[in-house]
């Protein structure tokens, strides 16, 4: 192998798939730790292979990880076959029914100063293009030094065959899927491969694409120093040996046929004049140059005085027949057709006595200038269209990349990442500016995509709601059995209606409400204690042991067993149930005092669960232990209340700032699902009817009940 050498390795990737297709296509190319190369990947997998995003995700963190461990002066070899080792080991164990070795086509490699090396599994194609002495270039076919090498498929080493070999400047090496040489006319594009950057090359292969064409490309060029190609060799079979890789030639003249208008030959002329390394003839070639523009801007500039005196004479002129009649009229409009007809005749007279030579080459200056300006607006054009176009595959190539590896950390379950994934897929297209309606297309189908997948990762569900608007006391509906309380107001939510509950008095109005064994618990916004018996239809007084002015500051309070337990802004008070009916004193639940004024709700499973404006807190034997809930996405906003019970490992969370019931999972400290509906913007309330597997909302006005069977066994 040649002693390596710094140079400037230029790569470009592309998918060009015109109509339909079911194969998968990946490009991936990444520089090197040190920038002094690139490792890539190309696949094109069957529909056959089930396993197509294992595979892709299997290869890629691989190749990635290779790309940042090969260093300027590492073995290159040796790191590629433990490369080729580690996947052939992980493929072995894909490769089967739902996934046959027939249905991968792969290639991977490193390509750094000096050196490349590669190998391949199925049918690639792999173009190598060396120029010779003569400045032509040969062309040498790698794939089927691979496919004589490869044999039969061994499931057990899919990757068995390496090439090596050293890489020179100018050198070009394209990497293509199977369906090269069906779709295109391989040697027309041999010139396009070593003329134009790696970008460029690859957007104008697509531009001449026929249709039907489904092929993956990567492009890489050698370069020191940028030269003109004149010459290319025929297509020959390839040798393992580089220098065996020397047959035949072809015109360069056709890469010409794709670049208009044809005055670039002329051009292509003149760049080659003034980089010529005689100096003599290249400062000859200016002075030239420079003289013939200085007599030109000469005159132009006697023309320019001519056409600013004509103008004026007929400008004068042009006033007095506005304000003149009759012969003085015809006179002034006959003066400015003179003073035209002589700036012409003055304008036309050298060209008229020039020589017939000499006519034809100012015809000719003329109209190479007209077509210098047209070709050098028409190449501006192309190239900032080129630059549009190739911003917006870079996004559309990212948001892919990040679709694919959201997919692979799916399949390991991890969510979090996938849904982090996700989000940089959508943000890249958020970047990404179409310029045609295909490309609107494109990037519109790719965000349905992404947005469903996402919404699938949030185990998001818009429920079906049966909604009990409340109209004088009653609403019409069907839910289980249970009492609510709004606005003061007692209601018994039975088969088939909502109606107030029968009582002899009515009940006050009400801060908060708690269900006991068979009786409702009501405080008052008079600081009282009141209960109703299940079947009884009067309110009494109930006797408590409070803590002072625990009653007139609680926000909230629930009975768990024996224990009725009251929320304040500072503490949680615990009171014991007594034979009278009544409660003993109050006990502070939490070691200590904090600051609760934020709180909206609270719930108890034997812990304390706590709703504090965007955030739930948890407590255990009144120390505060930390609730993790980062797997809720999108985050919690502003809670209006929790719901649980020791019987269900299930916690309901209201957020009606996002229109959503939460259910988040205690043990797993993972989200369920979130159900999400519009109506539930409004929502103050939340309960659970486990055995009816129903949840329940309250808005100031509605009842909403839908169904939990998707979450509660």
């Amino acid at each position: 192998m040649l002693e390596e050498q710094r140079m400037d390795i230029k790569a470009g990737c592309r998918e060009i798939v015109h109509g339909r297709s079911s194969n998968t296509f990946v490009t991936f190319t990444q520089p090197l730790e040190h920038k002094n190369g690139y490792v890539f990947l190309l696949l094109d997998i069957s529909p056959e292979c089930q396993q197509a995003p294992r595979v892709i995700s299997l290869l890629r963190e691989s190749v990635e990880r290779l790309g940042r461990t090969v260093g300027e002066a590492g073995h290159l070899q040796h790191r590629f076959e433990q490369l080729l080792q580690a996947v052939n080991q992980e493929l072995s164990r894909i490769i089967g029914n739902d996934c046959p070795m027939s249905s991968m086509h792969i290639a991977l490699g490193v390509l750094r100063n000096g050196a490349f090396i590669l190998s391949a599994l199925g049918r690639v194609e792999l173009l190598f293009l060396r120029r010779t002495n003569k400045q032509r270039f040969r062309v040498f076919d790698l794939s089927q030094s691979i496919a004589t090498e490869t044999g039969k498929l061994d499931p057990e080493k899919p990757f068995h065959v390496v090439l090596d070999g050293d890489l020179q400047p100018d050198d070009v090496l394209l990497v293509a899927s199977r369906n090269l040489k069906r779709d295109l006319d391989v040697e027309r594009i041999h010139p396009l491969l070593t003329t134009l950057p790696p970008g460029s090359a690859l957007e104008t292969i697509e531009q001449y694409a026929p249709a039907h064409t489904a092929l993956a490309l990567i492009l890489f060029q050698a370069r020191k120093d940028k030269v003109v190609l004149t010459g290319y060799g025929e297509h020959t079979g390839s040798k393992t040996s580089m220098e065996a890789l020397m047959t035949g030639e072809r015109d360069t003249l056709a890469v010409l046929e794709l670049e208009k208008p044809h005055v670039q030959q002329i051009l292509m002329r003149l760049v080659h004049l003034l980089r010529t390394k005689n100096p003599i003839e290249r400062k000859e070639a200016l002075r030239r140059a420079g003289d013939k523009v200085w007599r030109i801007i000469k005159a132009a500039a006697v023309r320019i005085v001519q056409l600013i005196g004509t103008v004026l004479v007929s400008g004068g002129s042009l006033v007095t027949a506005l304000f003149s009649r009759g012969t003085k009229r015809d006179q002034a409009l006959k003066s400015v057709r003179q003073a035209w007809r002589r700036f012409g005749k003055t304008l036309m007279e050298p060209f008229v006595r020039a020589r017939a030579r000499h006519r034809f080459l100012v015809a000719g200056s003329v109209t190479l200038i007209v077509m210098l300006a047209v070709s050098i607006g028409f190449l501006q054009v192309q190239r900032k269209t080129a630059r549009v176009n190739a911003a917006f595959e870079s996004q559309l190539t990212t948001a892919r990349e990040q679709r694919d590896a959201a997919t692979a950390s799916q399949i390991y379950q991890d969510e979090p990442s996938a849904r982090t994934h996700i989000a940089q897929a959508l943000a890249a297209l958020d970047g990404a500016f179409p310029r045609t309606q295909e490309q609107i297309q494109e990037r519109d189908a790719l965000r349905i995509t992404l947005e469903n997948a996402l919404r699938d990762l949030r185990h998001m569900v818009e429920p079906s709601l049966t909604s009990l608007a409340i109209v004088n006391n009653v609403a019409v509906g069907n839910s289980g059995t249970l009492v609510l309380l709004h606005d003061g107001l007692l209601f018994t939510v039975g088969a088939d209606v909502l109606t107030p509950r029968a009582t002899d008095a009515v009940v006050p109005a009400t801060k908060s409400a708690a269900r006991h064994t068979a009786s409702h618990l009501f405080l008052g916004t008079d600081s009282l204690l009141r209960e109703l018996q299940d079947g009884a239809g009067t309110l009494r007084s109930v006797d408590i042991n409070a803590v002072d002015q625990e009653l007139a500051q609680a926000t909230d309070m629930l009975h768990y067993g024996d224990r009725l337990y009251v929320l304040t802004p500072t503490q949680i008070y615990r009171h014991q149930r007594v034979e009278n009916g009544g409660y003993g004193p109050g006990v502070a639940w939490l070691s200590d005092a904090m600051d609760l004024s934020g709180v909206t709700s609270f719930a108890i499973d034997g812990t304390v669960w706590v709703a504090d404006g965007e955030r739930v807190r948890h407590f255990d034997r009144g120390q505060e232990t930390g609730a993790d809930l980062r797997t809720i996405d999108p985050p919690l906003g502003a809670i209006k209340d929790l719901w649980t019970v020791t019987e269900t490992p299930l916690l309901f969370i209201l957020d009606p700032e996002q229109e959503r019931v939460v259910v988040y999972n205690k043990v797993d400290q993972k989200m369920v699902a979130q159900y999400v509906h519009p109506s539930l913007q409004e929502a103050i309330g939340l309960t659970v009817d486990l055995a009816a597997k129903t949840a329940i909302v309250i808005s100031p006005t509605t009842v909403h009940t839908f169904s939990l069977t998707n979450v509660l066994p």
